[in-house]
This record gives C-alpha cells, structure tokens and sequence, in this order.
C-alpha cells in the first residue's frame, strides 16, 4: 500500500531507493513479553521493511531499466553497546 502511494507521487517512477528507517528501544529482559513485542517490532521496522521495500525496488527498476537502492545502516552493532540491548539495533540493519 504505502510502495503504491510512493509511486503515485513520484508521478508513476521511482529512481532511487533509501532505506533509512530505524528505531531502537530498550526492553527489560526479564520481562518476556515486553522483550519479545521490542524485538519483533525492531525486527520489522529494521529488519523486515528494508527486505520488503527492497524486493518492490528491484521488481519496479527491473520493468523500467534500472535504479538505485541505499541502505543506511546504524553502527551500534559494530562497538560496544552503550544500552542493554542497544547491540540488536545495528545488527539486523548491517552494513
């Protein structure tokens, strides 16, 4: 839905994909549910949106002759996590 309103008004074309949505937030891990409703929401927003606008991306700059796609990443996976937790952010995000 939101790939078919991006389209719409871009005027029917999309050149140039950036992927830089990311959220991070702390969970307290003895908390199970809490932990587990952080992490599917990290995983989606980080993860699972980027997969998903990339796949459209590459379907829509294959019918039209190409493209570019940008992935912005986080670093945090990358040094030491100032916050529990904080280490997730950057890793499914990569590099």
């Amino acid at each position: 839905a939101l790939w078919a309103e991006a389209l719409n008004l871009a005027g029917g074309r999309i050149d140039v994909l950036v992927n830089n949505a990311g959220v991070f937030e702390a969970a307290d891990i003895a908390d199970a549910d809490a932990f587990a409703a952080t992490w599917a929401r990290s995983h989606a927003i980080n993860l699972q949106s980027a997969a998903d606008l990339c796949r459209h991306a590459v379907l829509h700059f294959q019918q039209y002759g190409g493209g570019r796609i940008i992935n912005v990443a986080s670093r945090a996976g990358h040094r030491r996590a100032p916050t529990p937790g904080a280490a997730a952010r950057g890793r499914p995000r990569g590099r």
